[in-house]
C-alpha cells in the first residue's frame, strides 16, 4: 500500500502562516512538506460546472441537443472525480488507474490496439473519454452495452483485468487511511463516509466535464477564424459522405440516436463494412440480432485517438480514409456504397485536413484534467515559474521568502544548500512561494536551488547575524 506521509510545517516545528506586505505583489504561504503519493490540488477547486453547450449545437437536423446535460456537475465533486481518475490505490495492485488507459494527451484514450491490463491485453481498444456527456450519450463502451455513465463506470471498476475492485471493504479501509480522501469526500458530498456509489458518481462528474468546444472548427463556427480552402473542401466532403453516421451539433460530427428505443431502425449506421476480428462480434455479444454492430464515437480529437476502430486495426487516419474509399465489405447491415466512396487524392487530402481540424489543442494539456499525483510541471509554463523567484530579504537573519508565478499551483521543490552540495532543508509547496526561518542557520553563504523536476535554478542566499 502506497505510503502516507506526515505533513509538517516549518522545520523548526513552529507553524507559521505569513504573506507578503503589501508592497510585494506575490504571496509568501506557508509551505507544506506533502507526501511524493498525495495530490496537489489547487484550494479553490478547478471549474467543471461552467460549462455551456454551444449555441451552435443546440439544435441539430434530427433534434435538440440536451441544454441542461452539464447542469448538476459540482467543482467540489468533480475534484474528487479527478483524484480518483488518477490514483492507483484504486486498482487491486496498486499499479493501474483509470488513466493508465485513458491517457489526456491522446483525448483520454490510448496509443495501442490493445492497452496492457492487471493481467493481460484488454480486449478492445480503448476508447477516447472526450465529450460523453452529449455525443452518443445512452451507448457506452464499443458494444453499446450500456446507456448509462455512472452504471458503465462501475465495470471497469470491477473488472478483474482493469482496477480489479472486488472487495470494497478493503479498498474503503485503504482510502480511509489517506491524508486526503476523507477530507475531498467531505467536501463533495458533506461527509467523510466512503462508500462505491461515491466513487461511482465522483468520476462521472469528472468525466462528464471533458468537452473539446475549441476545435478549429468550433472556431470557424462562432467567426472566429477562417478555415483553410483544404478544409472547406473537406468538411463539404464530410457533410455529403461522412454525416450519416457522423453528426454533431447543426449538421455533423456525432452520432445521437435514440438508444436503445431507435436503434433497430437505424442499426444500418452502425456498420462500417468492416471484416469481423476473430471472436468479437460487438453488440452482438448481448443481441445476436445485432451481430458486427459497434458505437460510432464523435470525431472530436480524432487525429490524437490513433489507432483507429474497436480493435485498433488501423493506424493512421489516411487507412481509415482508404477503407471508406476503397476497403469496405458487404455487410448485412451496410449502407456505404458499393466498393467505397472512391475518393481521388486531392479529396482524400482534403478530408483528412477537415479531421485534423477537430482538433482541441487547449484540451490535451487544461490542468483541470490533469494528472494531481503529477510532480512536476508538464506545461510551458515551467521555466517562467522557477525564474521568476525572487528570495528577500537577502542577506537575511530570520524570516525569508521565496515566492514565485505558480498560476497552475503545481508542486514546486525547494532545497537550501551550503556552498559544497549539503542540502540543508527541502521545501514543497504547490503556492506561490516559501517561507523559512534562517536566524538558527551558521553565518554564510547559502545556494536556495528551486526545482521542478530537472529543470532549476539557483539563488544566493547570505545569513547574517
Amino acid at each position: 500500500m502506497r505510503k502516507i506521509y506526515i505533513v509538517l510545517s516549518l522545520f523548526c516545528g513552529a507553524i507559521l502562516f505569513l504573506s507578503n506586505s503589501s508592497d510585494n505583489s506575490s504571496n509568501a504561504n506557508l509551505f507544506l512538506l506533502v507526501g511524493e503519493s498525495d495530490p496537489i490540488l489547487p484550494e479553490v477547486p478547478y471549474d467543471y460546472a461552467g460549462i455551456e453547450l454551444p449555441k451552435l449545437l443546440l439544435e441539430t437536423p434530427y433534434g435538440t441537443n440536451d441544454s441542461t446535460v452539464f447542469d448538476d456537475i459540482s467543482n467540489d465533486i468533480a475534484t474528487l472525480g479527478r483524484v480518483l481518475f488518477y490514483d492507483e490505490l484504486l486498482s487491486v495492485n496498486e499499479n493501474l488507474s483509470c488513466a493508465t488507459c485513458h491517457q489526456q494527451h491522446l483525448s483520454f484514450a490510448d496509443d495501442t490496439p490493445f492497452s496492457e491490463g492487471a493481467n493481460e491485453e484488454t480486449q478492445r481498444n480503448s476508447l477516447h473519454l472526450n465529450d460523453l456527456a452529449w455525443t452518443n450519450n445512452v451507448a457506452f463502451f464499443w458494444d453499446m452495452s450500456h446507456g448509462d455513465l455512472e452504471k458503465m463506470i462501475l465495470l471497469p471498476l470491477q473488472n478483474s483485468n482493469e482496477i480489479g475492485v472486488m472487495d470494497i471493504d478493503a479498498l474503503v479501509a485503504k482510502m480511509e487511511q489517506t491524508s486526503y480522501y476523507p477530507e475531498l469526500f467531505e467536501k463533495a458530498y458533506g461527509n467523510s463516509e466512503i462508500y462505491l456509489f461515491k466513487i461511482q458518481n465522483a468520476l462521472t462528474h469528472f468525466i462528464r466535464s471533458m468537452v473539446t468546444f475549441n476545435t478549429r472548427s468550433d472556431q470557424f463556427d462562432r467567426a472566429e477564424i477562417h478555415l483553410t480552402a483544404d478544409e472547406l473542401d473537406g468538411r463539404s466532403i464530410f457533410l455529403v459522405s461522412c454525416r450519416f453516421c457522423h453528426f454533431e451539433g447543426r449538421k455533423e460530427l456525432m452520432h445521437e440516436f435514440d438508444y436503445p428505443s431507435n436503434l433497430d431502425a437505424n442499426r444500418r449506421f452502425f456498420s462500417n463494412e468492416m471484416e469481423l476480428a476473430e471472436g468479437d462480434i460487438g453488440a452482438g455479444n448481448w443481441d445476436s440480432f445485432m451481430d458486427g454492430l459497434f458505437k460510432v464515437p464523435t470525431l472530436r480529437n480524432i487525429e490524437k485517438t490513433a489507432p483507429y476502430m474497436h480493435d485498433g486495426r488501423f493506424e493512421t487516419l489516411r487507412e481509415v480514409i482508404d477503407h471508406y474509399s476503397e476497403g469496405v465489405e458487404e455487410s448485412e447491415w451496410g449502407m456505404l456504397p458499393e466498393g467505397g466512396f472512391q475518393f481521388t487524392e486531392e479529396e482524400k487530402n482534403d478530408l483528412e485536413a477537415f479531421l485534423l481540424a477537430l482538433t482541441d489543442e487547449s484540451f490535451l494539456t487544461e490542468v483541470r484534467w490533469s494528472d494531481p499525483f503529477d510532480q512536476t510541471l508538464s506545461d510551458s509554463k515551467l521555466e517562467e515559474v522557477i525564474h521568476s523567484a525572487e528570495v528577500f530579504p537577502n542577506p537575511s537573519n530570520g524570516l525569508t521568502y521565496i515566492n514565485f508565478e505558480n498560476i497552475n499551483q503545481r508542486q514546486i521543490m525547494a532545497y537550501l544548500m551550503t556552498m559544497d552540495g549539503k542540502v540543508v532543508r527541502k521545501l514543497s509547496t504547490h503556492k506561490n512561494g516559501f517561507v523559512t526561518d534562517v536566524s538558527q542557520l551558521p553565518v554564510g553563504m547559502y545556494v536556495v536551488r528551486i526545482k521542478n523536476g530537472e529543470d532549476f535554478i539557483d539563488k544566493k542566499l547570505i545569513v547574517q547575524k
